[in-house]
């Protein structure tokens, strides 16, 4: 081997000896590395139903593009990140991967639309959303996020639901105004969000709730019911539920119960000295308050003011159904009317502070004798289909037994 042969193998053993651990010590970006720095944008739509200008478009329209300097690629390869997007077969949904140049995962996530260019904005602003995060990131808990957010937004991912009765049901409670919660109508003004979806053939209605800024969860919940009309007052109070598990109030409610369990209500529950007070407040309602039905078990509005009704505070630990309305797990007040034949009319009125327009339901009962009382109210529920209702109420020296005939019902 001649010697100029030789001083060539050691030159390039050395190059190779100094290059190898310069290679060792590059580290690959992290997900949120390289949401924070990129620049160049390639936009990949795999479906036949959205083109790739408009994604393109609708960036290009967001005032971040210009802010962060942000650019499109006209090839993946000279990209810094790759959307891409695709729509399951005979859904609304669109589902976009955010990649970096090697396919490493970035985000990813999915929007409702019942078009393109519907879709397009939706996934603009979602990938806007996850760079955000990024690139101005909100350290804070799901727990404290739950705790401190102010602005909801609601949406139903099911043609079974109206985003309308979940939102109704939702401002009927009165921890919306309590918490000092709003209700957006734009998803990009939201600080939470909550999506409802009902998984194909099944009575199951699930509710998933987010945080958009960050793309975490922060919850979810699954009832049964058979229909939207009934689904929606028992999504409203679960949504409430988990939000006022980790909020320090009153509203908060207690956590459910298994079917057919008696759940036990703070003591001295038959209040003699809310008596006075209650039928003043009853006798002062408005005849409308009420509409009359056929059958002895019609009762104009005065008639709760009577001196021997009673006050019966009551909690429910589930949404349950009272007479032939819906009603939400918490605290309430019942008024029981007895009659001279053993039964008699209980009316349901929204928490400790009875007012006849804020009737919520009513119900025949059946009233007995009760041995061995105490002061507590026990509650006994029956389970029909997986629906709760009210079929007992042991309180005081009363034992409420529900009959199917409803009471005079509230005119709502």
């Amino acid at each position: 081997m001649t010697r100029k042969l030789r001083l060539l193998i050691l030159t390039m053993l050395v190059a190779l000896a100094g290059w190898a651990p310069a290679q060792q010590r590059v580290t690959a970006p992290t997900a949120a590395g390289t949401l924070t720095t990129f620049r160049k944008i390639f936009v990949k739509s795999e479906t036949v139903y959205m083109k790739s200008e408009l994604l393109q478009s609708a960036l290009r329209d967001r005032p971040e593009f210009t802010q962060w300097g942000l650019e499109l690629a006209l090839d993946s390869a000279e990209a810094d990140v790759v959307i891409e997007v695709h729509r399951p077969f005979l859904t609304f949904d669109w589902t976009y991967d955010l990649t970096d140049r090697s396919g490493a995962k970035l985000a990813s996530g999915y929007v409702v639309a019942s078009e393109g260019h519907r879709a397009a904005l939706r996934i603009a602003e979602a990938v806007v959303k996850h760079a955000a995060s990024a690139r101005a990131p909100d350290v804070r808990s799901p727990e404290e996020v739950l705790r401190t957010f102010r602005k909801l937004y609601v949406e139903s991912h099911t043609i079974y639901l109206k985003t309308d009765l979940v939102i109704r049901a939702l401002r009927a409670q009165p921890e919306l105004n309590a918490w000092g919660l709003e209700l957006v109508a734009a998803q990009r003004d939201a600080e939470v969000t909550v999506t409802l979806h009902r998984p194909f053939m099944t009575y199951d209605w699930e509710f998933r709730m987010r945080h958009p800024a960050s793309g975490r969860d922060l919850g979810k919940g699954k009832i049964a019911a058979n229909d939207g009309s009934q689904a929606a007052p028992q999504l409203a109070a679960m949504i409430l539920n988990h939000i006022g598990a980790l909020r320090a109030s009153a509203g908060a409610r207690s956590p459910a119960q298994p079917p057919g369990s008696i759940a036990s209500a703070p003591p001295a529950s038959t209040v003699e000295s809310d008596r006075p007070s209650l039928p003043s407040q009853l006798d002062a309602a408005k005849p409308s308050s009420y509409r009359s039905q056929p059958g002895e078990s019609a009762k104009p509005p005065q008639a709760l003011g009577r001196e021997s009704a009673i006050s019966i505070a009551v909690e429910f630990d589930r949404n349950l159904r009272v007479g032939s309305k819906q009603v939400p797990a918490g605290a309430y007040r019942c008024v029981l009317l007895p009659r001279e034949d053993g039964r008699g009319d209980l009316y349901l009125f929204a928490a400790n502070t009875p007012d006849v327009d804020q009737a919520l339901a009513s119900v025949l009962v059946e009233v007995a004798a009760r041995s061995g009382s105490s002061g507590n109210v026990q509650i006994t529920y029956k389970e029909e289909n997986g629906i709760a209702s009210l079929a007992e109420i042991r309180a005081g020296a009363r034992t409420l037994r529900v009959i199917a005939v409803p009471a005079a019902g509230p005119d709502r």
